[in-house]
């Protein structure tokens, strides 16, 4: 049974510990999983000798889809360890580098947050391709060794009651305009970086839109979870830059909240990856295989609405369809360059200055 943690626990010498259990009293084994592909047998034979991996994400539904994996490939559990893209990438590149071994197996990472994992070979190098992959999951910018498998929306949230019709953003620079109340920044500057991407990475726009920003009610939540939650509860008018799922999850649970129809949104790829010097190398990719699979990708769009929006990989996305219905041109990191994301990175950090 797999469950969040925030320590490292040693499932190899656990599994052992509960199988040498079950033979002793008589308990049946785990059954192995039926119609697995030819080119995943031996893996899979392997993972079970390992017996299970630690997942190292903070994203939502990690539990859920952990659980789809195990019933999938029984007799392999999955740990989720509850740390953000950051630490785990800033903790493997500590380990890596003092020739440590990693405390989880696989994490993931976004392109503007994975040149130095790249740099310092913090990733292991697998033929991802070969083991069935959807080549199209695999780009070039992240040297094949991280797989496209999750791309979170950003865009404009707007509390329905406090805000007039026309007065709703029609575009990101538009929020500039809004004088009427208050409008929710992350400090941070990550709505800004968001926002360059979706005019091709001008960043002294983005330094622009930020001083007029700045002249405004503002209120400075430190999270985009605390954004759309300051929007929905009346304390914000208008949120810039938050994520469109949360966003849709707050509407469906009865907030007055909705998301500008802007022409255009950011979007932040997220990607999975196999650390390193991992403990449980199997285990680990045989998880990313599956996660990244039609069947995993669609099982995580089911479970939070956050897998990836490519028409190519074969599976249903409202958000996708719903950005489709509007004309919105999505503008993802994906697009750029490793240099180009860099520079965003700096200019994020600039504007950050501007609201301490």
């Amino acid at each position: 049974m797999s469950h969040s943690t925030m320590g490292r626990l040693v499932v190899p010498l656990a599994v052992v510990g509960v199988l040498t259990t079950a033979a002793c009293s008589g308990n049946p084994p785990v059954e192995a999983a039926e119609d697995v592909p030819e080119e995943l047998q031996g893996l899979y034979e392997d993972a079970r000798e390992e017996g299970g991996l630690i997942f190292s994400s903070s994203q939502q539904g990690l539990d859920e889809l952990a659980e789809a994996f195990e019933e999938r490939y029984p007799g392999v559990t999955v740990e989720v360890l509850s740390r953000s893209a950051g630490d785990s990438g800033a903790t493997l590149v500590t380990a890596v580098t003092a020739g440590a071994s990693p405390d989880f197996d696989v994490s993931f990472a976004q392109p503007s947050g994975s040149k130095e994992l790249l740099e310092t070979d913090s990733i292991m190098d697998v033929d991802w391709v070969g083991l069935g992959v959807n080549p199209a999951l695999v780009p070039d910018l992240l040297e094949g060794r991280i797989v496209h498998w999750s791309d979170t929306v950003y865009s404009i949230a707007y509390n329905t009651e406090l805000v007039s019709e026309e007065d709703v953003p029609k575009s990101w620079e538009d929020v500039a305009q809004y004088s009427d109340g208050v409008i929710a920044v992350d400090p941070r500057g990550h709505g800004f970086g968001a926002y360059a991407f979706t005019v091709d990475n001008d960043l002294e726009a983005a330094r622009e839109l930020a001083e007029e920003m700045r002249t405004k009610q503002l209120t400075l939540p430190g999270s985009s979870g605390m954004r759309r939650t300051t929007v929905s509860s009346g304390q914000a008018d208008i949120g810039f830059g938050d994520h469109l799922s949360g966003i849709l999850n707050e509407k469906e649970r009865g907030a007055p909240i909705e998301w500008a129809r802007t022409d255009t949104v950011s979007v932040s790829p997220f990607g999975l990856f196999v650390a390193a010097g991992a403990e449980n190398p199997n285990a680990a990719k045989l998880f990313v295989v599956w996660a990244t699979s039609t069947e995993g990708l669609q099982a995580y769009e089911d479970i939070a609405g956050q897998s990836v929006l490519n028409e190519d990989v074969g599976i249903e996305s409202a958000r996708l369809e719903m950005l489709q219905e509007n004309g919105t041109v999505l503008h993802s990191q994906l697009d750029y360059t490793m240099e180009e994301l860099e520079a965003n990175n700096a200019m994020r950090e600039e504007v950050a200055r501007l609201f301490e």
